[in-house]
């Protein structure tokens, strides 16, 4: 099973325990070139289980979440 396949259950979930609304978005490794590509979005998460897509495209993907200005450190990538 494709773990994207499991967000809106555990999304869900959230919402009706903790009142917590999150807006998940799936995105293909194949499509990230840049961190402008993740400009749009405040967090990202990478779901363990390779091989991605596109091995460049999720390196992106976590450079810029360790750059991004938007939060600490700490609270940004997880």
């Amino acid at each position: 099973m494709l773990a994207r396949t499991r967000y809106a259950p555990m999304l869900e979930a959230l919402w009706r325990r903790e009142l917590l609304l999150l807006n998940a978005y799936w995105v293909s490794t194949a499509r990230l070139d840049g961190p402008r590509d993740l400009a749009g979005f405040d967090r990202i998460w990478l779901v363990p289980g390779s091989p991605y897509r596109s091995e460049a495209g999720v390196v992106s993907a976590v450079r810029g979440a360790r750059a991004g200005p938007r939060t600490p450190p700490a609270a940004r990538f997880r």
